[in-house]
């Protein structure tokens, strides 16, 4: 079916417009633009996002009070952290919490690296020794209502209570 389709495009297109039915010539200029147009679209989704981003960013940050960051070394939380710095309300200081073991990644030295290259004090804040105790917590708070696992999260919520005021 491909095979075809790629056939007839190419004829059309050796084709000279004059010679072809009306509409036919116009038909691979149609599909070009349509597909130029769902780019544009696309572009102009991306441009939409990034505007939502910092608008959401910069809201948080003109609230009063000490600005944390729980930083995690991942995509999401630099992005964050590059745009408090951007818009001029770097965070106090950033945390980020280890894993329980054995699962063991580069993030919080990632993290710290960040944190260390744009001058912001940072923290790491190790889990408790009871990893079905912090589990239980984890679905106490949360009420059982989040699919991802983000249980490790109670060590830096446990901190940030205590040390700021906007996260």
């Amino acid at each position: 079916h491909e095979r075809h389709e790629r056939a007839v495009q190419d004829r059309v297109a050796r084709a000279r417009p004059e010679r072809l039915p009306a509409g036919v010539a116009d038909v691979d200029r149609r599909r070009e633009a349509r597909a130029q147009h769902r780019a544009d679209e696309g572009a102009d989704a991306v441009e939409r996002h990034i505007e939502l981003f910092r608008a959401a960013v910069r809201r948080r940050a003109e609230l009063p009070g000490t600005l944390a960051l729980p930083l995690s070394g991942g995509q999401d939380s630099r992005h964050i952290l590059l745009e408090l710095v951007d818009c001029g309300r770097p965070p106090a200081f950033c945390v980020t919490a280890r894993y329980h073991p054995p699962r063991a990644t580069p993030d919080a030295e990632t993290a710290s690296e960040l944190a260390a290259f744009l001058g912001i004090p940072h923290e790491v804040v190790e889990q408790p020794p009871s990893f079905v105790q912090t589990l239980l917590r984890h679905q106490r708070v949360t009420g059982f209502c989040t699919l991802t696992p983000s249980f490790f999260m109670m060590a830096v919520a446990d901190l940030l209570a205590t040390r700021a005021d906007v996260v």
